[in-house]
């Protein structure tokens, strides 16, 4: 993956799966945000790869409950991590609401100042 997304998603086979970045004002990419969100791609295709090394394989049945639960604990912390990326996202997006709205507001009184002729010397 080279971190550069599509707006509105990514198309992975038929289904069309909507992409959890989010694109700066200017059209930049939240680079941090894309970068964890590569970082946790990367660690679940390789949990993946080694999920799938296992099956086929002659191991006993306690290795097999052992590799069991080192996939589960493994899933699990990818998710946690993944819950914590979409914890910062929310909270960029929730300081750009705020950025916006300071700004409306900012404009709309430099324009009411302007309309009545408010003298700026």
């Amino acid at each position: 993956m080279d971190g550069n997304f599509l707006q509105g998603g990514m198309v992975h086979g038929v289904r069309r799966i909507r992409s959890t970045t989010r694109v700066h004002h200017q059209g930049l990419p939240f680079t941090t945000v894309t970068a964890m969100t590569e970082q946790w791609t990367d660690k679940m295709m390789k949990l993946l790869i080694t999920a799938a090394s296992y099956i086929g394989g002659e191991e006993s049945e306690r290795g097999a409950a052992m590799q069991t639960q080192w996939i589960e604990s493994q899933t699990l912390q990818l998710e946690e991590q993944k819950l914590q990326i979409q914890v910062e996202l929310l909270e960029l997006e929730k300081q750009r609401f705020r950025w916006e709205r300071f700004s409306k507001r900012r404009d709309q009184e430099l324009e009411r100042l302007r309309m009545i002729g408010w003298d700026w010397s």
